[in-house]
């Protein structure tokens, strides 16, 4: 599961670094095929990765929460904050940048995902 997310954190930055150099619309139409990738690779690893840390009893709670986070709370948020960079920065360096926090989010569950692995004594690549 941690490492389906691994996979969509470099799956997304990949895709917003290629959507900040395209220059055609064919190019953009066919950067948008790792969509499928990114946003499969977040659904099923965070659903399970959920599944996976949830205690006892609370998997519908935790399952819930993350689904309001991920698809409610995030959009919200990601949608203000994307119209405020794409206002003041423009659309390559707002995807640039959106890619850059994609990278920096990938080494911070990394290490996060590493250090628990370690305090339960289970082993994650």
């Amino acid at each position: 599961a941690g490492g389906l997310l691994k996979i969509s954190f470099l799956a997304y930055a990949l895709r917003w670094l290629l959507l900040s150099l395209i220059s055609t619309p064919l190019w953009a139409l066919l950067t948008q095929l790792l969509h499928g990738l990114s946003f499969a690779a977040f659904l099923v690893g965070g659903v399970t990765y959920i599944y996976e840390l949830a205690p006892e009893g609370l998997n519908t709670t935790a399952q819930s929460i993350f689904n309001s986070v991920s698809f409610g709370l995030a959009s919200i948020a990601g949608s203000l904050l994307g119209g405020y960079f794409y206002d003041s920065l423009g659309m390559p360096p707002m995807f640039r940048f959106i890619s850059l926090i994609a990278i920096i989010a990938f080494f911070v569950f990394y290490l996060s995902d590493k250090s628990r692995a370690k305090a339960t004594g289970e082993r994650r690549a």
